[in-house]
C-alpha cells in the first residue's frame, strides 16, 4: 500500500502528535463505524488522529507505539482489518431479523408456560 502524502486541513485541529503515515478511507466503501472499529482494534499498536475529508472520506493519521514495528506489515494488517470489520457489519445487517427472531424465541421459551398464558 503506498504512503499517502496529505497535509492535514488547517481548518481542523492539528494532530496532537507527529503523523508517520496517513490513509484516506472512502466511507461509501467502509462506513464510519467500520473505520472506528478498525482503529479501536489497533489502539494497542498505533495512535490515531481522525478527521473528515469532505462528506465521503475520513483521513486517518497513524503513529506507531513501538518504533520497531514493521510499517508495511501494519498497513497490510490495517487494510485486512477494514475488510474484516466491513464484512462483519454487512453480515450483521443482513442477518438481523433472523437473529432477533432466534433471541425472541429463546426468551419466550425461557419464560416457560406462564409466558405464553399472558
Amino acid at each position: 500500500m503506498p504512503d499517502v502524502a496529505i497535509v492535514f486541513d488547517q481548518s481542523n485541529p492539528a494532530p496532537p502528535f507527529g503523523i508517520e503515515f496517513s490513509l484516506c478511507v472512502d466511507t461509501a466503501v467502509f462506513p464510519r463505524e467500520v473505520v472506528l472499529r478498525t482503529c479501536y482494534a489497533f489502539t494497542d499498536r498505533c495512535q490515531f488522529w481522525l478527521q473528515s475529508e469532505g462528506e465521503s472520506s475520513i483521513l486517518i493519521g497513524f503513529r506507531r507505539k513501538e518504533a520497531a514495528a514493521n510499517l508495511d506489515h501494519l498497513k497490510g494488517e490495517f487494510g485486512n482489518a477494514l475488510i474484516d470489520f466491513g464484512l462483519r457489519a454487512s453480515i450483521e445487517a443482513n442477518t438481523r431479523t433472523v437473529r432477533d427472531a432466534i433471541v425472541m424465541a429463546a426468551l419466550v421459551e425461557a419464560g416457560g408456560p406462564s409466558a405464553t398464558r399472558r
